[in-house]
């Protein structure tokens, strides 16, 4: 073999990733994502969310899967695949050390067999921004007093007392590509940690409680906070006409 192919198969070979290789990070990446979804939200991780990972994060696995990431599983079962008995179209993937109840569709929901029993509370708007938007100094605080609460951003140096620091370690984890419902989870559950560390109640932080009969605009808002923390899945599934909305906010 002359130089010049040689040299052409060794720029190609820089270029192509080896078949194995491919196959080898693809059920590693598959295998970490699964058991890091297990670990922060107990629950099921979601083939479609899986597969949208997997395109963005290891592109050279779309050659992998090219039957379908159910198929791929079926033939690699590096993570056990799990589907709703009552909604086909539920179908996920839990790490191999996970055993499957008897009640598969508990797989579906969040926090199985969590030793946490902290429900979600409902926060005051700037209290929970606290834990998302990027720390604009050295520290973050939370200072009480009898009047309610305050989150500034500041100096170490600037802690006072009844005040508390929120860390870059206490904000809500980055989730690349997550869903609308897994982020708001991942914020309960920094939320709930933080206070859980610093001995504090929810209720110090509670948004305050709405009449929905109050006043007319009041009402539609309250009414699409029903549905929060409900899963993709379950919100595409709700259809309400445009007049029916209007007809819930003008009433009385």
């Amino acid at each position: 073999m002359d130089r010049l192919a040689v040299d052409q198969r060794t720029r190609m070979g820089m270029i192509m990733t080896d078949p194995n290789d491919a196959e080898a990070e693809t059920s590693k990446f598959i295998e970490d994502f699964v058991q890091q979804h297990w670990d922060e939200q107990g629950s099921a991780c979601y083939l479609s969310n899986l597969g949208f990972r997997l395109k963005n994060d290891v592109p050279e696995s779309q050659r992998v899967i090219a039957d379908g990431l159910h198929e791929f599983l079926r033939r690699n079962p590096v993570v056990r695949v799990v589907q709703h008995p009552e909604i086909p179209q539920k179908i996920g993937a839990v790490p191999l050390s996970v055993a499957v109840p008897d009640q598969i569709e508990n797989l579906f929901s969040k926090k199985v067999g969590s030793g946490s029993d902290k429900k979600w509370g409902s926060y005051e708007q700037v209290f929970w921004d606290a834990f998302i938007k990027p720390i604009d100094g050295e520290a973050r605080f939370v200072c009480l007093d009898d009047t309610g609460f305050e989150v500034s951003d500041g100096q170490a140096s600037e802690m006072k007392e009844g005040c508390y620091e929120i860390t870059p370690q206490d904000l809500t984890k980055d989730l690349v590509g997550a869903t609308i419902s897994e982020r708001v989870a991942a914020t309960h559950e920094a939320i709930n940690a933080w206070l859980e560390k610093n001995s504090l109640q929810q209720e110090a932080f509670s948004a305050p409680k709405k009449n929905l009969r109050r006043r007319g605009g009041d009402r539609l808002d309250d009414f699409f906070n029903v549905f929060e923390g409900l899963s993709e899945d379950d919100l595409s599934r709700i259809t309400i006409p445009l007049d029916i909305l209007f007809k819930l906010n003008a009433k009385k």
